[in-house]
Parts: structure tokens; sequence; C-alpha cells
């Protein structure tokens, strides 16, 4: 069991937890709650099968920031993070 979730979990918590599960073989996540939870464990799934980090992959999908060349829109901010 992993009890170290936050809302809008930093890049080293979804590290923890996919590290968890390569450590101990484990092949399932169960998820409950709503918001960050099912997503956060999403995230734990692809990186615990997969050899990289999150912070490899993250923003790999967002336009740049002079904007999208086909629409111009422009990446969001994330949430500010205490």
């Amino acid at each position: 069991m992993f009890d170290g979730l936050v809302t809008y979990p930093p890049s080293h918590v979804i590290g923890a937890a996919a590290e968890l599960c390569r450590q101990r073989g484990i092949e399932a996540v169960l998820s409950i709650g709503g918001g960050s939870a099912p997503h956060t464990a999403k995230l734990v799934v692809y990186l615990s099968k997969s050899p990289g980090w999150l912070d490899d992959i993250y923003g790999i999908y967002l336009p740049p920031a002079s904007g999208c060349r086909f629409c111009g829109c422009r990446p969001r901010r994330p949430p500010d993070r205490k």
C-alpha cells in the first residue's frame, strides 16, 4: 500500500509509488477516490513498466511557449503547488 499521495502530487511522489511497484513486482494498482488518485494511479502503472521517469516524459505533447503553429494555442500553467 502506498499512502504518500497528495493532491496534485509532485513527480517525486509519483516516482516513489512507481519504484515501489517495480521493487515489489506489483502488477495492478487500485485507486480509491477521485481527483488526483485515479490520474496518479494511471501514471504509476505506466511508469512502473517503463524505463524512464515522469520528468522524462512530462509535457512532451504541450505546445511550445510561443504558441502552437497550427492554432496559436499556448500551454496552460499547472496550479501553484505548496
